[in-house]
């Protein structure tokens, strides 16, 4: 979901590395205040360096623009930060769950 770049790696290798799901790729120190943040989707880098903060908003809105699923490891923790957090409720069908296949017990 997020990377910090080394300073032996540049942009182009992190996107070669990337996962297809939308991901936060941001340069420098991880422990500094204000690191320099960009987000790709499908590898492709969907906006210009930001703050960290603006990509995480970015990064959020990017599963609505183009119709993604969230990630399997954390789709119950995305789904409560965007009906509890921030009010995202969609009708009783909608979720950004992936469905399940199978009987449940």
């Amino acid at each position: 979901m997020r990377h910090f770049l080394h300073e032996n790696k540049s942009l182009h290798e992190v996107q070669d590395e990337a996962p297809l799901t939308p991901f936060i790729a941001c340069i420098g120190n991880p422990y500094q205040m204000d690191p320099v943040c960009t987000v790709l989707v499908e590898k492709v880098p969907f906006e210009p360096m930001i703050p960290l903060n603006d990509a995480i908003h970015t990064w959020f809105l990017s599963f609505y623009i183009f119709s993604l699923v969230y990630p399997e490891e954390c789709c119950a923790t995305l789904e409560f930060i965007q009906r509890a957090l921030l009010s995202i409720n969609p009708n009783d069908k909608g979720t950004k769950m992936a469905k399940r296949h199978g009987k449940r017990v």
